[in-house]
C-alpha cells in the first residue's frame, strides 16, 4: 500500500533533501559547457535554414524533408518527400540536422534520382540509380540500397519515368497506385517495431524488463543495470514508500495495482531504474490527480 500524502504522520522524506540550507553556499548553475568542456554547440542562422534537407520520420516511415519557408521567428514550413508538409520549430530542425554529428557520422541525404542503368558486379546484374546528393555530388548507387533508405523519393522517380510495370520497379506500385494505404501499412509496421524492437539510447541498449537488464549485464560482463535496480529499491525501502497490511490485501477504499521497473540511460552513460505503479489500472477518480515535480536544481 502506498503511503498517503494527507496524513501528517507519514511525511514526505524526500522533501528534506530538497530544502536548501542557509549555511550552504549558493548553488552554481552548470551548463553544457561545464559538463562537456570541449563541446561545440551547433547553431545556424534562422534565416539560412530555408533550403536545408534532412531525414525525418513522417507518416510512419523515414523520408527526406526540406525546409520551404519561415512562418514566424521559430516556426518553419517543412515539406516531406511524399508531398505532405508540417510545421517544425527551430530546435527540432537543428536536432535533426545535427543528429549525424552526435552519432559521429555524416547523414547523407539526396535531392533526387536523375537516371538509372543496369550494371554487372561480380557476375551479377543489378539495377543502379544516379543520385544527386545534398553536397551537389552525383554517384551511382544500388537501387536496393536507395530504396531501403528513402523509398518514397525513389518511388517518385519511378512514377515520373513510368517504370512501375517494368522489372526491378514493380515494388513502387504500392506507392504509386495507393499511397495512403501503403503509408498506413508502414505506420503500423513502425509502431510494431517501436513496441517490440530493441531500444538504444546514447549507444547503449535499454532493457524492457528486469530479466533483460540482468541478461545485458551478463553479456557486457558488468553489473551496471543490477546496481541501478538495487539503488532504486534501496531508496524505496529507505523512504518507507510501502506499508504491508496484515492480511496482504488492500484496505477498504483502496485498489490493488501492479508495479514494474522502467529503465533509462543518461547522456553520460549512467543506468537508471525507476519503480512505477500501473496507474492506468485504477478506477478513474473523476478529479485531477496530477502531481507536480520540482527538480532539485530549480530550488
Amino acid at each position: 500500500m502506498i503511503r498517503t500524502a494527507e496524513d501528517p504522520k507519514t511525511a514526505n522524506k524526500r522533501i528534506d533533501q530538497l530544502q536548501p540550507s542557509s549555511k550552504e553556499p549558493p548553488t552554481k548553475v552548470i551548463g553544457m559547457k561545464d559538463m562537456i568542456p570541449n563541446v561545440t554547440l551547433p547553431s545556424i542562422d534562422p534565416q539560412q535554414l530555408i533550403g536545408y534537407t534532412f531525414m525525418a520520420e513522417h507518416a510512419g516511415i523515414t523520408q527526406k524533408a526540406k525546409v520551404i519557408d519561415q512562418i514566424s521567428d521559430t516556426i518553419y514550413n517543412v515539406e516531406y518527400a511524399d508531398g505532405n508538409d508540417d510545421h517544425l520549430t527551430y530546435e527540432e530542425i537543428i536536432n535533426m540536422l545535427n543528429r549525424e554529428k552526435e552519432e559521429g557520422t555524416h547523414l547523407w541525404t539526396f535531392e533526387k534520382i536523375t537516371n538509372h542503368r543496369k550494371n554487372t558486379i561480380n557476375g551479377k546484374q543489378i539495377m543502379e540509380v544516379e543520385v544527386l546528393w545534398d553536397t551537389g555530388e552525383k554517384t551511382w548507387e544500388p537501387l536496393n540500397v536507395m530504396k531501403a533508405d528513402d523509398p518514397v523519393t525513389v518511388a517518385q522517380y519511378v512514377k515520373e519515368k513510368n517504370l512501375q510495370d517494368l522489372p526491378y520497379w514493380k515494388w513502387a506500385n504500392r506507392y504509386v497506385k495507393n499511397p495512403k494505404k501503403f503509408l498506413r501499412y508502414c505506420r503500423q509496421i513502425c509502431l510494431t517495431k517501436k513496441r517490440n524492437g530493441p531500444v538504444y539510447k546514447f549507444g547503449f541498449k535499454v532493457p524492457r524488463d528486469i530479466r533483460e537488464a540482468l541478461t545485458l549485464d551478463k553479456e557486457n560482463k558488468n553489473e551496471l543495470w543490477r546496481e541501478a535496480i538495487k539503488k532504486e529499491l534501496t531508496k524505496i525501502m529507505e523512504f518507507q514508500v510501502f506499508k504491508t497490511t496484515p492480511d496482504g490485501k488492500p484496505p477498504p477504499g483502496h485498489q490493488k495495482i501492479p508495479c514494474h521497473i522502467i529503465f533509462d540511460v543518461k547522456f553520460d552513460g549512467r543506468r537508471k531504474a525507476r519503480l512505477v505503479a500501473g496507474g492506468h489500472r485504477t478506477i478513474d477518480p473523476g478529479e485531477d490527480a496530477y502531481s507536480g515535480v520540482v527538480a532539485p536544481e530549480a530550488i
